[in-house]
């Protein structure tokens, strides 16, 4: 469950791209190690206490519908997180919506407390940090690609941690929706899914209540994609400034603020965009051989120490830190890679 890679053809059906099945594995002991194994790109999974482990159990089936991925999954009780590691090592840039349909879970993320009981939705950012307690457990969970959810967003750093409670509309819409979409994947193509994601982002964009308005949401939306398209592909340059991109497209300053305001400003999210490309090239075995300061400045940062901060306060970890995990996670031995079983996909219903 890494990184999302070699997805099928467009006129493919939804076949499920992971299986996992307890009634596999010839004890609890051996289902939860490789449950957690399986799991380890994406959450650190806490090992149960003795009384626990032997009550252990877990299914869970996973599909790709193009860019994105839905996920089934029942499980018994265990506590799991996100770290700065975690992050490290899967290198997953994907926004998730999270249906808790029996059982619940709470955790904390980046400091504020969150609860999820059955009918609610979270939204969890992957590139950021959380851990969760689970009780026995039936989830459903889409995870979409950021490019696809975040300029839909006003303000798309505030949705990681959100809990959209079952007693409300946009909680049971969008918890409706995520079980319409699963109920619908074996009879949907990949083109099919192409179709549908881009309205299941917009129903988690108002659902979140952080669409623009009516009349400001199209040119909104086009002016910011044309500019974060362009700074996303410049970001080498070391001229590249609010003032460079306001002449280029013909904007005042207090424009250019409007739009990336939800970020925090232009400045900030050019930052922050070289920040996330540092940790790509610093966690990538293709760049090993590389100097963290070397990566640094290729991305125009000049000032180490500043550097430095600026990555610890985004990500929660050193530069050096980052890329030890990276390098531990490579070097494992084989026997851990993750061992999935063929059996059907379970039904939500």
């Amino acid at each position: 469950m890494g990184a999302m890679q070699d997805l099928p053809a467009a006129g493919a059906l939804c076949t499920p791209t992971l299986r996992f099945d307890s009634a596999n594995f010839d004890s609890p002991a051996e289902t939860f190690d490789r449950w957690r194994d399986m799991l380890a790109p994406v959450y650190d999974v806490s090992r149960p206490s003795a009384a626990e482990l032997i009550r252990f159990h877990a299914q869970l089936t996973a599909v790709h519908l193009g860019p994105a991925m839905i996920t089934y999954a029942v499980a018994a009780a265990q506590h799991c997180q996100r770290t700065s590691t975690t992050i490290a090592r899967s290198q997953v840039d994907h926004i998730m919506a999270h249906t808790c349909l029996e059982g619940g879970y709470h955790g904390v993320t980046e400091g504020r407390r969150f609860q999820v009981s059955p009918g609610d939705v979270g939204i969890f950012d992957l590139s950021r940090t959380w851990n969760a307690t689970c009780k026995p457990f039936r989830h459903l969970s889409l995870m979409l690609p950021r490019a696809m959810l975040e300029p839909l967003l006003s303000q798309p750093d505030r949705a990681h941690g959100t809990v959209l409670s079952g007693s409300t509309t946009a909680g049971r819409l969008l918890c409706e929706h995520l079980q319409s979409l699963w109920r619908n994947v074996p009879r949907m193509t990949q083109e099919d899914a192409q179709r549908v994601l881009p309205g299941s982002a917009s129903l988690i964009a108002g659902c979140l209540g952080q669409t623009q308005s009516a009349h400001e949401s199209p040119v909104r939306a086009a002016s910011f994609t044309r500019i974060r398209r362009y700074v996303d592909a410049n970001l080498t340059r070391a001229d590249l400034c609010a003032e460079q991109v306001c002449d280029r497209f013909g904007l005042s300053r207090s424009t250019l603020f409007r739009l990336f305001a939800p970020f925090g400003g232009f400045a900030h999210y050019l930052r922050d965009q070289r920040l996330r490309a540092c940790f790509r090239d610093i966690v990538s075995p293709a760049h090993a051989h590389r100097r963290i300061s070397d990566i640094a400045e290729h991305w125009c940062f000049n000032n180490e120490a500043v550097f430095s901060r600026a990555f610890r306060r985004l990500f929660d970890a050193s530069p050096r830190d980052v890329r030890q995990a990276a390098q531990a996670w490579a070097t494992l031995p084989e026997h851990y890679a993750p061992r999935a079983a063929p059996q059907s996909a379970t039904s939500v219903s």
